[in-house]
């Protein structure tokens, strides 16, 4: 059986996906412990399937969408930011975009 998801379609580097699981679908804390297992898992899944992802393009991919998905929490900042739910949810997705951000080194790519 075959899932997808249609809320957010587009074409880009596989990295893309990678970057945007590990910056809003997992906790700060989380990321932290299980990046490397979700790394070799990921790319081992793209070996595994034929396609070739060299280390050093899936993190300059990985960390160039990292600063791209920081528009997901400014999105939502539309919402009604009186509600706590709304307001909570708000801050939780702008810190797991930032750390993701900062401890993964993606500041480091924007010119200066």
């Amino acid at each position: 059986m075959n899932a997808v998801d249609w809320q957010i379609t587009s074409k880009g580097a596989g990295g893309y996906d990678f970057a945007y699981f590990v910056s809003q679908s997992l906790s700060a804390a989380g990321r932290r412990l299980y990046l490397d297992e979700l790394v070799g898992t990921y790319l081992g899944a793209l070996a595994d399937a034929g396609i070739s992802y060299p280390d050093d393009q899936f993190w300059l991919d990985v960390r160039r969408t990292l600063l791209f998905c920081l528009v997901y929490p400014v999105q939502v900042m539309a919402l009604d930011l009186t509600d706590p739910r709304a307001a909570a949810l708000v801050r939780e997705m702008a810190h797991r975009a930032s750390s993701a951000i900062t401890e993964m080194g993606a500041l480091e790519l924007v010119p200066r």
